[in-house]
């Protein structure tokens, strides 16, 4: 095995525990054994509910899933509990009609400007995918034409939308927006941020199928492109643990439309995704046991370069915990090591720049020379956060920025 190909194997570190799967299992399985699943998450996490509330990945945004998989499968569930998940469920159904009518305000905005717009996640599978109010909506997520991206802010500026800084993106790949009652925006110009995936925005244009998301015409990547922007999106995203993607996956997988498996592995070639993709949907098809064809599951990073790996493990690594996983646990062979030494002291300058969101050659010295002294810079605050009075310091610090946010909205 390769210095690549170990690193591919050691990604799995990301996926859900078995809590998590056994709930997944619960929520898109059915039948005896959803029911089996359901009661061993029971059993394992002593109280259900406990568990939920005391979650901090956001978890509880499955639980309007949760309840209708237990009225579907008829899940033996104390009555606490189930009023519990049903109120869950009518207050995503609130929440998620407020929503509709802020995606139905962007979308009609951007319909009368003539901007052509693809709709991405919970905007395009709320309603194509799921029952009314099962899926939590927490942004709205757009693809527009490169050329068209510096045209938005104008537009959504008069529906409440102000700019707001979103990290680690590369410049022009997309713009963010807030709502002055907090939803966010994100349009995309690219679908993927890491300047060493690539995106054919032709055939994802060309391939878009249309439909109708709040009442408004829009169109939706066909299925293997939308699968394909799913697990790479999660796998880069920090807040995969919330595990939307995972039920997203799942139901565009066995949706009736189908999947094209041989046009989905040869989008993943293309998009230099080996890595990513091998990884969630290795989760998907091992521990979900999700109807994934063998052929699919591409052979994990064996032919990925350096600026891929590099990608992966800055998605991966998350810190120091991250860190002693892979150098103590994940890799093994000393050219993996090297790999990983080579990342952190001196990877290459187009990650810096989709790093560090710039473009400027004069400044790539001084961001490899910033890297190792913001990690200090971190770890020192992190420390002193934990001296007596700090935490009341910084909360204290924390609602007078919110107090001024909304006085300036």
């Amino acid at each position: 095995m390769g210095p690549a190909a170990e690193i591919g194997a050691a990604l799995a570190y990301i996926w859900p525990d078995e809590e998590r799967t056994l709930l997944l299992r619960a929520c898109l399985h059915g039948g005896a054994r959803a029911e089996r699943s359901w009661h061993e998450f029971g059993e394992r996490t002593g109280d259900p509910k406990r568990f939920f509330e005391g979650d901090m990945t956001g978890l509880k945004g499955l639980l309007p899933l949760v309840h209708s998989a237990a009225r579907r499968n008829r899940f033996s569930i104390e009555p606490g509990l189930m009023t519990y998940l049903r109120l869950a469920k009518v207050r995503e159904e609130l929440r998620y009609n407020a929503y509709r009518g802020l995606c139905a305000g962007v979308l009609g905005a951007l319909a009368e400007e003539e901007v052509p717009v693809i709709a991405l996640k919970a905007c395009a599978l709320a309603e194509t995918l799921y029952q009314p109010g099962e899926r939590h909506c927490h942004a709205i997520e757009l693809l527009v034409p490169a050329d068209a991206l510096a045209r938005i802010a104008p537009i959504v500026g008069t529906l409440g939308f102000r700019p707001t800084r979103l990290a680690e993106s590369r410049p022009g790949a997309r713009n963010g927006f807030r709502h002055r009652h907090g939803l966010p925006l994100v349009v995309h110009a690219a679908l993927f941020d890491p300047p060493v995936y690539r995106s054919d925005a032709e055939a994802l244009w060309s391939a878009a199928t249309p439909a109708s998301i709040a009442d408004t015409p829009v169109r939706i990547l066909e299925p293997s492109h939308h699968l394909l922007y799913l697990l790479a999106s999660a796998f880069n995203d920090r807040a995969r643990g919330n595990l939307r993607w995972v039920c997203d996956a799942w139901l565009l997988m066995h949706a009736k439309s189908g999947l094209d498996w041989s046009e989905f592995a040869e989008q993943v070639e293309r998009a230099r995704l080996a890595l990513p993709v091998a990884t969630m949907l290795g989760y998907l098809a091992g521990p979900l046991g999700a109807a994934v064809p063998g052929e699919a599951l591409t052979e994990t990073g064996r032919r990925a370069s350096r600026p891929e790996c590099e990608a992966a493990l800055s998605a991966a690594l998350g810190g120091l915990t991250g860190l002693r996983y892979f150098w103590f646990r994940g890799l093994r062979s000393a050219g993996a090591r090297r790999l990983l030494i080579r990342f952190l002291c001196l990877p290459t300058p187009s990650y810096i720049r989709y790093r560090f969101g710039t473009t400027a050659r004069a400044r790539l010295v001084l961001y490899y020379a910033y890297r190792p002294l913001a990690y200090v810079a971190q770890r020192l605050w992190r420390r002193a956060l934990r001296l007596p009075g700090a935490n009341r310091f910084t909360h204290q610090r924390k609602i007078a920025a919110e107090i001024a946010r909304r006085r300036a909205s």
